[in-house]
């Protein structure tokens, strides 16, 4: 089992750029894709609701600053996001209008904002948040095929954690306006702890495009580790990370699995 764990990267602390040329030269649309690393999953489950709980916080306000109000594109969001171990916030716009860096300018603008508006953030807010996200977890699977997958993802993944909606459920009930504050700090904010990779995908001729979007945005290029974007760049980047922390394998479960091995090879054996 310990073979076929998979692994995931963690960026190193700081702000990481790929850039590239969309690869369609008639693409009219720039994009961006902010990632922001939390942290590892093998962490306790209070982390991850706290994280489901900040990005039900910010997903509105971030819609509502950038499409409503500044009209920077139809597609921008918010969005929790994990993949084997690794937890990330993951902030996203595709625009026709703006660059890419002008996108990435105006949400960093946005989460210096809004850091005071979360402080801000009345008890009966956070309750009316904490108690949606409740309901969330508290799902039941609508078929049979949706319990089987939940199953296996938690097998796969080596956590075992099959209660995880319900011990999820209980964590959200506990979580303080000081826990989300302390997190979006860490994440966004510090410079001690922030892991940012930005990528931006450019369209072909955006700086011909009318005033503030032409300019590539006043976010300096030197605050940013480029990354080259071919294989030796992403080489030489993936070789300044270290490996985040892995699930501890389930030991019953691994236990179990090898008995029920066991038992089959000797039925068979004796066949």
């Amino acid at each position: 089992l310990e073979q076929l764990r998979q692994r995931v990267h963690s960026l190193p602390v700081g702000d990481h750029l790929w850039e590239q040329e969309a690869l369609n030269p008639d693409e009219v649309n720039s994009a961006v894709a902010l990632y922001f690393e939390v942290g590892s999953t093998a962490g306790s489950l209070r982390d991850e609701a706290c994280l489901e709980l900040l990005v039900m916080l910010m997903q509105q306000a971030a819609f509502d600053q950038l499409r409503t109000a500044e009209q920077l594109g139809y597609t921008i969001g918010a969005q929790a996001y994990r993949a084997w171990s690794a937890q990330a916030i993951l902030l996203y716009a595709r625009s026709d209008s703006a660059s890419a860096g002008y996108l990435d300018e105006r949400f960093e603008a946005f989460l210096q904002a809004h850091a005071a508006v979360l402080r801000a953030t009345s008890e009966s807010t956070l309750e009316t948040m904490r108690a949606a996200l409740v309901a969330i977890f508290a799902t039941r699977d609508r078929s049979l095929a949706d319990r089987s997958t939940r199953m296996w993802s938690e097998i796969e993944m080596h956590n075992c954690v099959f209660d995880r909606a319900r011990t999820l459920q209980q964590l959200a009930h506990e979580l303080t306006l000081a826990d989300v504050v302390a997190l979006y700090d860490r994440t966004f904010l510090s410079a001690q702890t922030r892991r940012k990779l930005a990528i931006w995908i450019t369209a072909p001729g955006e700086v011909e495009r009318p005033a503030p979007y032409r300019v590539k945005g006043t976010l300096p290029r030197q605050g940013f580790s480029v990354i080259v974007p071919d294989s030796s760049g992403v080489e030489a980047f993936r070789a300044s990370c270290t490996l985040l922390p892995a699930p501890a394998l389930c030991a019953a479960f691994a236990t179990t699995a090898a008995e029920q091995l066991s038992a089959r090879v000797t039925a068979d054996s004796i066949r």
